[in-house]
């Protein structure tokens, strides 16, 4: 059978006739092989490997630029098509619709995903041979995986991020005449798309960021059925905003990517999980300013997503609007919208 067997390719088979000298000679086998027979094997090599194998990595797509490459220690987002050697599935996260989440590095995953996740970049596609030494070994792993399987992974990387990542501000337009930024208490109008980081739209106050305002208001709990909705910022970093304003009406992500923007400035900024909307992700569109008030298909913001917006600063009372207060509205109301005197009410 050693002779056989050599040179055999994974998924080739064979019809191997072996002569009693070299097969189990004049004892035989038990009752099943009598003495100086020849035997026949019909074989199919389902997949091979040697105990000195390593993790093979054949990278299919890199984005280009590269701009951060993973490393021991961050947390991971990946989808990926689990398959033996010979071809046959045994697990692929997109029949789940959800990616696979871990730190690399900690332990977390098998010892031949550990080395084919290092280095990886975000949006990237490899194909990774993983032996069973360094995978689920000579047990295997319950009725999914036999002993001794050779793994073939697909895998596409979603993203990643560190726990001690910041939010990452990139100006793609800086005004040449900055004369105005955001400072506490401003009534600001900004454009926004957000997305994940492998190009996913999750909501957008337009079709492009540089077409339509969205403004929006910590003070105010409106929601208009138009997409405005009106903002306060207290941009302003001495400034305590109670939490519940912070939690319920804006990221804190978004908030410090809004510090300090000029009037017609553009922003992209990259918010790490810890500083959107965390583990548990969004599984509605339900708080203001974490939606789409035409939300897209899907169940929102997966869990440990981290999160990209491009934003376009404007300032002033977003159109529509013709009084907005930062507390609760003046009593009598009248007098104080009647701004000549005139016992009139200001049409515009």
């Amino acid at each position: 059978m050693d002779e056989g067997l050599l040179g055999t390719c994974i998924g080739e088979r064979r019809s191997v006739i072996i002569p009693p000298f070299l097969a189990y000679g004049e004892k035989g086998y038990g009752s099943k092989v009598p003495a100086y027979a020849t035997v026949i094997f019909d074989v199919l090599l389902v997949d091979v490997f040697n105990v000195k194998d390593d993790v093979q990595l054949e990278v299919l797509d890199i984005p280009q630029p590269c701009r951060r490459k993973a490393q021991a220690g961050d947390f991971i987002r990946y989808h990926y098509n689990g398959t033996f050697q010979d071809g046959t599935p045994f697990d692929s996260s997109y029949q789940r619709n959800s990616t696979y989440n871990t730190y690399i590095g900690l332990g977390h995953v098998i010892a031949g995903m550990e080395k084919a996740l290092l280095g990886v970049c975000i949006g990237e596609r490899r194909q990774v041979t993983i032996p069973p030494h360094l995978a689920y070994g000579e047990n295997g792993t319950g009725s999914l995986i036999p002993g001794s399987a050779v793994l073939v992974f697909d895998l596409h990387i979603v993203d990643l991020h560190n726990p001690s990542d910041s939010v990452d501000i990139r100006v793609t337009h800086a005004p040449t005449d900055c004369t105005s930024t955001c400072t506490a208490n401003d009534l600001i109008t900004y454009r926004y798309n957000c997305s994940l980081l492998d190009g996913t739209r999750l909501y957008s106050s337009g079709q492009d960021p540089h077409k339509t305002p969205q403004s929006r208001n910590y003070h105010s709990q409106h929601c208009s059925d138009t997409g405005v909705v009106v903002v306060v910022l207290v941009c302003d970093a001495g400034t305590t905003t109670p939490s519940f304003l912070r939690s319920l009406w804006v990221i804190e992500g978004l908030e410090r990517g809004l510090l300090g923007m000029c009037v017609g400035e553009r922003r992209e900024v990259t918010i790490p999980p810890h500083f959107a909307h965390g583990q548990d992700g969004v599984l509605s569109f339900l708080v203001c300013l974490s939606i789409s008030l035409v939300p897209p298909a899907g169940s929102g913001v997966p869990s440990s997503a981290v999160l990209l917006f491009e934003l376009e600063l404007q300032k002033g009372v977003p159109e529509g609007y013709l009084f907005l207060w930062l507390e609760d509205s003046p009593e009598p109301l009248f007098p104080t919208m009647d701004l000549n005197h005139n016992r009139r009410f200001p049409q515009r």
